[in-house]
């Protein structure tokens, strides 16, 4: 009774603390990055303060790397603690691969939105009103696509950041810790993308915050939820295929410790397969894997300074393919040499005592 209390605990306080981490996180996230890119939009001219006046290179660049950046820190400094989501996108896509739990997911779901309206409440309230409040990083789509288009491009452009994170966090390799460098760059590459056209939201949390705090929601705000959420099951969809096609096994030691042995340069396989060695690879490969030398321990016959004879074992190195069935292998400490004791050649010693008596 006790153990399930404390479990339970333990439990509730676990969740809590991953509310908490989400909700700071995803705020600190948002905060940063959208207060960089209305500070991006002081650099417009006069001409281009309208909201639906399309951006400028220089301010999709700014914009791209205040997001970037924005998620690549935040995400590295909540790593540990929640996993750095900060997206119910990315929430939605860890239940079904099964790293979330239900009540995990639901949770971490909600802090996320939450973060997103304290992360837009935090810019309106902390820059100057007149230069367009949150308006100005809503998320809006331009007028020069169409609805669908706007659809296809947040749906795609979700299922590659949410496929960034599958393979790069929650895939365990060698750089797993340098998976917040990954996906940040993943965000400003979409980003530069998307951003004149649809404002690259690619998540719900985003696109909510400004539109709470503004009280404008757009008639097209449903592109925001449907298409990052369809986007993040597209990405397990594919994921979950590549894995199960086993693609650990596609390039050859991809994240091995060691130097991949039985290469061979171009030329060479080609000299091999004009000289008719069909089977050169197999064999050579075979030869890498097996000692070329052994050191078998051979009885050798000792006159003694009475005229009488003797014999004594004595390390002889031979070839592996001379090798005598009989020969046991009693060591094996050593990766140049290999230690093997012949019972034939105290077989030929008996005989050969035999002959003597005789």
């Amino acid at each position: 009774m006790h153990l399930s209390l404390r479990e339970n605990a333990t439990k509730a306080k676990n969740h809590a603390t991953a509310v908490l981490g989400e909700t700071l996180g995803t705020a600190m996230f948002l905060f940063i990055a959208e207060g960089a890119a209305k500070t991006a939009n002081l650099a417009r001219t006069a001409s281009q303060t309208n909201t639906s006046a399309p951006l400028d290179s220089q301010t999709i660049m700014m914009i791209s790397t205040s997001f970037g950046l924005a998620l690549l820190v935040t995400a590295w400094m909540f790593y540990r603690i929640t996993g750095g989501l900060f997206n119910p996108a990315i929430t939605v896509a860890l239940w079904l691969t099964g790293v979330l739990t239900t009540v995990r997911a639901i949770a971490l779901f909600g802090a996320q939105l939450l973060g997103g309206i304290i992360g837009a409440a935090l810019v309106l309230a902390l820059t100057p009103a007149g230069s367009g409040g949150v308006d100005v990083v809503n998320t809006t789509v331009s007028a020069q696509i169409s609805y669908q288009q706007a659809f296809f491009l947040e749906f795609l452009g979700t299922s590659f950041l949410v496929f960034s994170v599958l393979m790069l966090a929650v895939e365990k390799h060698r750089a797993t810790y340098l998976a917040p460098v990954g996906i940040g760059l993943t965000l400003f590459t979409l980003h530069i993308f998307l951003a004149a056209w649809t404002g690259c939201s690619l998540n719900p949390a985003r696109s909510l915050g400004p539109a709470a705090v503004a009280g404008s929601f757009p008639q097209y705000h449903w592109i925001y939820w449907v298409a990052p959420l369809c986007g993040g099951v597209l990405s397990v969809m594919y994921f979950q295929l590549l894995k199960a096609l086993d693609y650990n096994s596609t390039v050859l030691d991809q994240d091995a410790d060691h130097e991949v042995g039985g290469l061979r340069p171009v030329h060479m396989r080609v000299y091999k397969f004009l000289a008719g060695h069909k089977d050169w690879e197999k064999d050579e490969s075979h030869r890498h894997r097996h000692k070329k030398f052994l050191t078998v321990l051979r009885h050798k016959k000792v006159v003694n300074h009475d005229g009488t004879s003797s014999y004594v074992q004595e390390p002889t190195r031979i070839n592996a393919n001379e090798r005598h069935q009989h020969d046991n292998v009693v060591a094996d400490d050593d990766d140049d040499m290999t230690i093997v004791e012949s019972r034939s050649s105290s077989h030929q010693m008996r005989q050969q005592a035999n002959t003597q008596m005789v």
